[in-house]
C-alpha cells in the first residue's frame, strides 16, 4: 500500500468534484474522466519505475485496481513490459492475471512479454504452455515468441531444446529469420559445439524458408560465430571468417575487430592483436555496398574504440609487459577516446601490480572528476594493495567511501577486506550476514591463509570449524594452507589429522600440498622428497613449476647436480617454463661462483623464452651480467635474437640502441634477426626499413636474408613483393635453396596460381632439393579443392618415396577431399567413400587424430543408411578419447 501522503495525493485524483482537478482538466473530465485517471495511474507507476522505486510502482498499481481503473490493452503492454524490464517477473504475472480478470483481451505481444519474463528465471513449463495457448485468443504465437523460448533455452544451457523449437516453428508455418539463427549459433557457441554454430549458418542462413522468405546472414550473426571461435582458441578461423564476410558484401564493424583482439589476447598473442589494430583498424579502408545506391560501393574507415585498447592493455598486462600497456594507454587519450570504468579499473590495477602507487591514486581520483564513477572491481584492487603495504587506515577510508557512493558490498569485496583485515574478520563476517552476502570457500580460505601468514594457527582451525559448521566444505586449498601453516609453526603432530581429514572427504592432492611436504623434506631428507615427488606424478598429479623448483633447489644444495639438471630438462620437455626464482635457483647451482660465458648466456636466456615473458628474459640477462659476463656483440645477439623470436621487436629496438651505444654495430646475423621478428608480428614496412638500414650501412645480405622477407610477404599473401625481392635476389646472385623454394611454392599456392606452384615444385625436385611436409600439403590441398583426387594421390606416393612421412594434416586434406568428391560426383560415390575409408584407417593406424572438420565428413560415408547421426557420435567420442 501507499503511505499516507501518497494516499492523500491518489484519493484527490479519483475525486472529480476537486476545484484544481475541474479548473485545469474540465474538458478532458467531462469527456471521460476515467480513460485520464487510468493514464495519470500509468504514467505515475511508469515513473516510479524509472526511478527504480519499484515497492511505490507496485503500490501505485495496487491503488489504481482498487479504484476500479482499467487501462485499455497498449497501456496494459506497456505495463507489463516496463514491470519485466524492472526485473519484476512475479509483479508481470500479476498484472497479466488482473489484465484477464479485467476483460481486457491480450494479443501476441501480451504474450511475448509474459513468455519472455518466466524465460528469464528458467521458468519454461508456463513459457511453454503460454506460448501454444492460442485457442482461445484466437491469435498464434510469432516468431518473436519463439525467439524468445530459443533465447531462454539457450541462456540456462538447453540449447537442444531451443533448436527442437525450430521444427515447431516449421510445422506452425512460423517463419525464422536472422534472430533466430544468431540465438542457436550463440547458444552453441556457449557451449563449445562451434561445427553445429556453423552449420546453422550453412544451412538456416543460406536458401529460401516455405514461402521464399530469405534469411540472410548479417554481421551479428558473423560476430558470434568469430567470437566463439576465438574463446575456443581458434583466432585463425575468426580470421577466415572475415574473409568469408567480404566476399558476401558484408562489412566487418568494430565488435568483429574487437573479438578478435581479445581471442588474440587471451591466447597470449597480444603483438598480433596490436598489429592487427593497426592493420585493420588504422590503415585499412572497407568496402560496403550502398543498396539506396544501386550497388554503388562506398568506402568506411573503421577506428579503434575504447573497448579495443582496453582489451589490448588488459592483454599486454595480463602478460606482464606493463610499459606497453601503459604507452597504450597514453595512445588511446591522444586520440580523444574517453575511457570507460573497466578501462581506467584496468590501468589503476596495472599501476598498482608495478608499485605505482601515486599514479593510481591520481587516476583514480581523474576517472571520479571526468564523471566516471569507480565501480566494485577499481575499489577492490586499491583496498588489496593498501592492506598488502600495511595501510589499513587508508584501506578503510576506501570503504567507507565505497557505502556513501552506494557501491553493493558483492563477495569478492568482503573477501578482499576479509584477506586484509586479519583483526576485523568476525566483524566483516556479520557485515556479511546482515547484508546477505553468503562467504564462499574463497572467503573462508582467504580467512584462513590470512591468519596462517600471521601464525595464527589455532585461529585458522577455528575458521575450518566454523566453515564446516556453515555447510560449507572446504577444498583441497583450505587444507593446503593449513598444512602449510602447521610445518611452518613446528606443528608436524597436526599435519597427519588434517591430511587424514581430508581424504575422507574425498579430496584429491593438490600441487600446493605437495610443495608443503616437499619445502619439509627437502633440507636433509631430499631422498624423501624425491619419492615424494615420483609418487605424486604416479598418482597423475601434475607437478607446477613451484613443485619443479623445490625439488631442483633441494638436490643442488644436496650436491646432486646431475639429478638436479635432469629435472630442469624435464621442465623443458613438458613446457612448464621457468620464472625468475627458477632460474635463481638454476644459475646459482651450475655456476657456484664461477664466470657465466656466452654459451651458457644462451642456453639460460633460451630456456628463459620459454616463459614468453620479457621482463624474466631482462632479469636474468641482468644477473649473469652482475655475475662478471662480459657484454660483447654475441651476447647482445643471443638477446635480440631470442627477443625477435617471440616477437618483442621493440623490446628488440631498445637493445640493438644499447648496443650501437655500447660501441658495437649490427651484423648480417642480428639484422636478420631484427628482419625476422618484424616478419612474425606482420610489421612488413618495419622489416622492409630494417632491410634498408642495413643495406645502408654497408652489411651484406645473404640467402637467410631474403628468404626471411620472403616468407614474411608470402604470409601476407604480397605477390608483388615476393616477384619484386625474387628479382633482387637473383641479381645479387643468389641461388635458391631449399628453403625458397619451399616458399615460393606455398605462396602461389596459397595464391591460387596453381600453374606457377607446380613449375617450381618440378624445379626444386630437379635440382635436388626435397619439399617439406608443409609444401607437399599445400600442393595436395589444391589439387583436393579442384577435385583432382588422383594427382592428390601421386603427390602422397612421391612424398612417400622421397622419404617424407605424411601428418595428420595430409590426412585430414585427402580424406575430406574424397568425401567432398563424393557428395559432388554422385557416379564415383563408392569408389570416392572406399578411398576415404582406406586413408581414414591409415591415419588412425599411424595413430593421428583427425580434425573436427574430418570428422564431420566423414559421418555419411562411414555410416549405414539411416545410422548417419550414430556413426557421427561415435566418431565425436573416439575424437575427444584420442585428445
Amino acid at each position: 500500500m501507499l503511505i499516507n501522503p501518497q494516499r492523500h495525493f491518489v484519493k484527490h485524483l479519483a475525486d472529480a468534484s476537486k476545484p484544481l482537478l475541474s479548473r485545469s482538466l474540465a474538458s478532458h473530465s467531462s469527456t471521460n474522466p476515467h480513460h485520464f485517471y487510468t493514464s495519470l495511474f500509468c504514467t505515475l507507476i511508469h515513473l516510479f519505475l524509472r526511478c527504480r522505486r519499484l515497492s511505490k510502482a507496485i503500490a501505485a498499481f495496487s491503488a489504481m485496481r482498487d479504484y476500479k481503473f482499467t487501462p485499455e490493452l497498449p497501456h496494459w503492454n506497456a505495463l507489463l513490459h516496463h514491470f519485466n524490464c524492472a526485473g519484476l517477473v512475479h509483479q508481470v504475472m500479476l498484472t497479466y492475471q488482473e489484465m484477464i480478470f479485467s476483460g481486457v483481451r491480450p494479443n501476441v505481444a501480451t504474450k511475448n512479454v509474459v513468455v519472455h519474463s518466466r524465460c528469464k528465471v528458467g521458468g519454461f513449463d508456463k513459457a511453454l504452455s503460454f506460448s501454444r495457448d492460442n485457442e482461445d485468443y484466437r491469435f498464434m504465437s510469432d516468431v518473436v515468441t519463439y525467439n524468445t523460448l530459443i533465447w531462454g533455452f539457450c541462456k540456462f544451457g538447453y540449447i537442444e531444446m531451443g533448436f527442437g523449437l525450430v521444427s515447431e516453428m516449421v510445422k506452425r508455418g512460423v517463419n525464422c529469420d536472422s534472430f533466430t539463427c544468431n540465438i542457436l549459433m550463440k547458444g552453441f557457441c556457449d557451449k563449445g559445439l562451434l561445427e553445429k554454430a556453423k552449420l546453422v549458418m550453412d544451412t538456416m542462413c543460406s536458401g529460401l524458408i516455405t514461402d521464399g522468405t530469405v534469411v540472410p546472414r548479417d554481421v551479428v550473426g558473423f560476430n558470434t560465430l568469430i567470437n566463439g571461435y576465438c574463446k575456443a582458441g581458434e583466432v585463425s578461423v575468426g580470421l577466415q571468417l572475415i574473409g568469408r564476410m567480404t566476399k558476401e558484401s558484408l562489412l566487418p564493424d568494430i565488435v568483429t575487430y574487437n573479438t578478435l583482439i581479445d581471442g588474440f589476447c587471451e591466447m597470449g598473442d597480444v603483438d598480433s592483436a596490436k598489429s592487427l589494430m593497426d592493420k585493420l583498424l588504422e590503415c585499412d579502408i572497407s568496402k560496403v555496398v550502398d543498396g539506396e545506391k544501386c550497388g554503388v560501393v562506398t568506402e568506411v574507415r573503421q577506428r579503434p574504440d575504447h573497448i579495443t585498447y582496453t582489451n589490448l592493455i588488459g592483454g599486454y598486462g595480463k602478460h606482464q609487459q606493463m610499459e606497453e600497456a601503459l604507452a597504450l594507454y597514453k595512445e588511446m587519450l591522444g586520440k580523444g577516446i574517453e575511457p570507460d570504468v573497466v578501462t581506467f579499473s584496468c590501468v589503476v590495477n596495472l599501476l598498482l601490480k608495478t608499485g605505482r602507487f601515486s599514479e593510481a591514486k591520481y587516476l583514480f581520483h581523474e576517472m571520479i572528476r571526468v564523471g566516471v564513477t569507480p565501480n566494485h572491481v577499481t575499489y577492490s584492487s586499491l583496498v588489496d594493495f593498501l592492506f598488502k603495504r600495511s595501510d589499513a587506515m587508508a584501506a578503510f577510508g576506501l570503504k567507507s567511501q565505497m557505502v556513501v557512493r552506494g557501491i553493493t558490498f558483492d563477495v569478492v569485496v568482503f573477501t578482499t577486506f576479509i584477506d586484509g583485515d586479519m583483526k576485523g574478520v568476525e566483524c566483516l563476517m556479520q557485515q556479511m550476514k546482515a547484508h546477505n552476502v553468503l562467504p564462499n570457500v574463497v572467503t573462508f580460505t582467504s580467512a584462513i591463509n590470512g591468519y596462517v601468514k600471521c601464525g595464527m594457527l589455532e585461529a585458522a582451525i577455528g575458521i575450518l570449524q566454523d566453515m564446516v559448521s556453515h555447510n560449507i566444505l572446504p577444498n583441497a586449498f583450505t587444507y593446503s594452507s593449513l598444512i602449510y601453516g602447521c610445518f611452518k609453526a613446528g606443528r608436524k603432530e597436526i599435519v597427519e589429522g588434517l591430511y587424514e581429514d581430508m581424504k575422507m572427504r574425498g579430496l584429491k592432492d593438490n600441487i600446493f600440498i605437495l610443495n608443503a611436504f616437499m619445502n619439509n623434506l627437502k633440507e636433509g631428507r631430499i631422498e624423501e622428497a624425491e619419492a615424494l615427488f615420483k609418487d605424486s606424478l604416479f598418482k597423475r598429479l601434475v607437478p607446477d613449476r613451484v613443485n619443479y623448483t623445490t625439488l631442483m633447489d633441494g638436490l643442488f644444495k644436496s650436491g646432486k647436480d646431475s639429478s638436479a639438471l635432469e629435472v630442469t630438462e624435464e621442465i623443458t620437455a613438458k613446457n612448464i617454463g621457468f620464472d625468475i626464482i627458477s632460474y635463481n635457483v638454476l644459475l646459482n647451482g651450475l655456476l657456484k661462483g664461477l664466470h657465466p660465458t656466452e654459451i651458457i648466456h644462451k642456453i639460460v636466456l633460451t630456456a628463459a623464452s620459454e616463459a614468453k615473458r620479457a621482463d624474466i628474459i631482462f632479469k636474468v640477462h641482468k644477473k649473469l651480467v652482475a655475475m662478471g659476463l662480459n657484454l660483447n656483440l654475441n651476447v647482445f645477439g643471443n638477446l635480440i635474437t631470442i627477443l625477435c623470436g617471440l616477437k618483442m621487436t621493440r623490446r628488440a629496438s631498445s637493445v640493438l640502441e644499447e648496443m650501437s651505444k655500447a660501441g658495437f654495430h649490427a651484423d648480417t646475423v642480428i639484422y636478420n634477426a631484427m628482419i625476422q621478428g618484424h616478419c612474425k608480428s606482420s610489421h612488413l614496412q618495419k622489416a622492409s626499413d630494417v632491410y634498408s638500414q642495413m643495406i645502408a650501412e654497408g652489411v651484406p645480405p645473404n640467402l637467410a636474408t631474403y628468404n626471411i622477407l620472403l616468407g614474411g610477404f608470402a604470409s601476407a599473401a604480397s605477390m608483388h613483393e615476393v616477384a619484386k625481392l625474387q628479382l633482387e635476389m637473383e641479381e645479387k646472385g643468389f641461388a635458391p635453396n631449399g628453403t625458397t623454394f619451399d616458399i615460393l611454392i606455398c605462396a602461389h599456392g596459397k595464391s591460387g596460381n596453381m600453374k606457377e606452384s607446380i613449375r617450381l615444385y618440378y624445379e626444386m625436385i630437379t635440382r635436388g632439393f626435397i619439399p617439406r611436409i608443409s609444401t607437399y600439403n599445400v600442393l595436395a590441398n589444391n589439387f583436393a579443392k579442384m577435385g583432382k583426387m588422383k594427382q592428390a594421390m601421386e603427390l602422397l606416393n612421391e612424398m612417400q618415396t622421397r622419404g617424407v612421412p605424411p601428418n595428420s594434416s595430409t590426412y585430414d586434406i585427402l580424406v575430406t577431399g574424397w568425401c567432398d568428391l563424393s557428395y559432388h560426383e554422385r557416379s564415383m560415390k563408392k569408389l570416392c567413400d572406399a578411398e576415404a575409408r582406406k586413408l581414414f584407417t591409415e591415419m588412425n593406424d599411424n595413430g593421428f587424430v583427425p580434425s573436427k572438420t574430418t570428422i564431420c565428413r566423414l559421418g555419411p560415408v562411414l555410416a549405414k543408411p539411416g545410422k548417419v547421426a550414430e556413426a557421427q557420435r561415435l566418431l565425436d567420442r573416439i575424437y575427444k578419447t584420442k585428445i
